[in-house]
C-alpha cells in the first residue's frame, strides 16, 4: 500500500484526519482515504494473533474488499 507523503517522509494528512492511499503504485490507480490513526509503518505485516472461538462462534476473515 502506498500513502501520501511529504519528502520528510511525513504522512499528508488532510483536516479530516485522512491520508490518500492507494493499492498500486501506478498513476492511474484508485485512490482511497485513510484515517491516519489506521496507519503503521510496519515494514511487513504483523500476524494477528491466533483466536480460539467460543462454542457456537464462527470466525471470518476477510480482505477488506
Amino acid at each position: 500500500m502506498w500513502a501520501r507523503a511529504g519528502a520528510d517522509g511525513a504522512l499528508h494528512v488532510d483536516g479530516d484526519g485522512r491520508v490518500d492511499v492507494r493499492y498500486k503504485n501506478d498513476d492511474g490507480a484508485k485512490v482511497y482515504r485513510a484515517l491516519a490513526r489506521n496507519l503503521v509503518d510496519g515494514g511487513a505485516p504483523t500476524p494477528a494473533p491466533a483466536v480460539r472461538p467460543a462454542a457456537g462462534e464462527i470466525i471470518i476473515y476477510t480482505d477488506g474488499a
